[in-house]
């Protein structure tokens, strides 16, 4: 791993950690009829936006930037510990409302939202830290 890697790294937990912040104070300074549905579509615009992202930085992965060094490109590293975060972030809002039965049983569009996620974020964690691992077996 570079320097130019772990720079970008931190700059993602610090976008996602401001990104966090805005959506706390968001959520307590609201005093509409339906806070919680400000929230709800917060989560749904953050979730849709890394997804998109996402699916554009692996099309470009594997078609414009196959020759060229990908684990150093902000996007990409910001798009794949994006989406794991908010899947976690879902996951664990699931579990604390004991809705884990109605989440796999029922198919709503927040599921697919989630499973998307999980294995968009899965795809490229995995891609990028695949040679790290490999070489650290040897």
């Amino acid at each position: 791993m570079t320097k130019q890697y772990y720079k970008n790294l931190a700059i993602t937990f610090f976008i996602s950690t401001i990104w966090s912040v805005y959506i706390f104070f968001d959520y307590y300074t609201d005093h509409s009829f339906m806070p919680g549905l400000t929230l709800m579509f917060d989560f749904f615009i953050s979730a849709i936006f890394t997804i998109g992202l996402a699916v554009i930085n692996i099309f470009l992965r594997f078609s414009y930037l196959r020759n060229l060094n990908h684990k150093d490109n902000f996007f990409y590293i910001f798009s794949g510990f994006s989406n794991i975060t908010l899947s976690i972030i879902y996951l664990t809002y699931i579990v604390i409302s004991n809705n884990v039965r109605e989440f796999f049983t029922s198919f709503e569009i927040t599921t697919l939202y989630c499973f998307s996620n999980l294995a968009l974020g899965i795809f490229i964690i995995s891609d990028l830290y695949k040679f790290e691992i490999a070489k650290t077996k040897l």
